[in-house]
C-alpha cells in the first residue's frame, strides 16, 4: 500500500504538547556560510521548530527532516533522519528499516555499531553547534512563539548550551 507523503503540520499552532514552543527562520547569510564557523551552512535548516514539554524534555525539527526528541536529562531519545526512525533503547540507538515483504511492509530493528553511533551523535553536536552559532550571531527571524509573550529563543539557546554533549537515553519513552 502506498504511503501518502504530507507536508509537515503547523507545529507552532498544533503541537500543544510541547508547552513553550519556537519557529524560526534561518536567515540566508547563516546558511551562506558567512558565520565565523564556516561549513556549518550544510547543517543548517530553513527553518527550525523548537519545542518543551512542561518536565522540559525538547524536542527540535530543522526542516522536515531530521527531526530529534529528548528526554528531561537531555539525552536524544528518539529521532527521525532520511526517512528512518531511530530509537534509543537501553543506551543504545536502534534504527528502524523499512523492509518490502510481498505485499507487506514491515519494519526491521538495527542496532547502531558502536563507530556508527559515534559518528550519529558527532553529527548531532555538530548540528547543535551550528543551531548555537545561529542563535549567537542572531541570523533568525522570530516566525513565532508560543505562548506569544514568552522568551523561547532564550529557553532554546540555555539549552543548546547546557546540552553541547549529546548522551543517548535508556528508552524511546518522554520520561
Amino acid at each position: 500500500m502506498a504511503r501518502e507523503i504530507h507536508e509537515r503540520e503547523n507545529l507552532l499552532r498544533d503541537a500543544t504538547a510541547l508547552v513553550q514552543r519556537v519557529e524560526l527562520k534561518i536567515t540566508a547569510t547563516a546558511r551562506a556560510g558567512h558565520s565565523p564557523n564556516r561549513g556549518f551552512d550544510l547543517l543548517l535548516p530553513h527553518t527550525l521548530f523548537a519545542g518543551f514539554r512542561s518536565q522540559g524534555q525538547a524536542s527540535l525539527y530543522l526542516d522536515d527532516d531530521p527531526v530529534y526528541h529528548f528526554n528531561q536529562a537531555g539525552k536524544v531519545r528518539r529521532a527521525f533522519i532520511d526517512g528512518q526512525i531511530i530509537k534509543a533503547q537501553h543506551g543504545q540507538l536502534v534504527s528502524w528499516l523499512r523492509h518490502q515483504a510481498d505485499q507487506r511492509v514491515e519494519m526491521l530493528p538495527h542496532r547502531l555499531a558502536p563507530h556508527e553511533q559515534h559518528e550519529w551523535l558527532a553529527a548531532l553536536g555538530q548540528r547543535l553547534k551550528a543551531l548555537r552559532q545561529v542563535l549567537e550571531t542572531r541570523t533568525y527571524k522570530l516566525a513565532g512563539q508560543i505562548p506569544e509573550a514568552s522568551n523561547a529563543v532564550d529557553r532554546l539557546r540555555q539549552w543548546l548550551e547546557t546540552h553541547q554533549e549529546i548522551e543517548i537515553a535508556d528508552g524511546p519513552g518522554v520520561g
